[in-house]
């Protein structure tokens, strides 16, 4: 799973991801001229949250998760 979050003028140092359990939640607290405060949470059930992969450029946040290998599909061969 890939999630992508537009932040055009915001500081990297102003975000605040967090896992959860089964969630993500990202937050922006003090909003800028450009992107207003919020909080957004993501559900990550089935993704294995040691898996992340996150990068920051150019104002947009990307978080990847693996799936579960108990969530993943499985090929049965008859």
């Amino acid at each position: 799973m890939i999630l992508k979050v537009n932040l055009a003028g915001v500081d990297k140092n102003t975000i605040s991801v967090t896992l959860d359990k089964d969630k993500v939640i990202i937050e922006l607290e003090q909003g800028t001229e450009f992107v207003d405060a919020f909080k957004l949470d993501f559900d990550i059930y089935g993704y294995d949250k040691d898996s992340l992969k996150h990068s920051f450029e150019n104002g947009v946040l990307v978080l990847e998760f693996e799936k579960k290998e108990e969530f993943k599909p499985k090929k049965i061969k008859l």
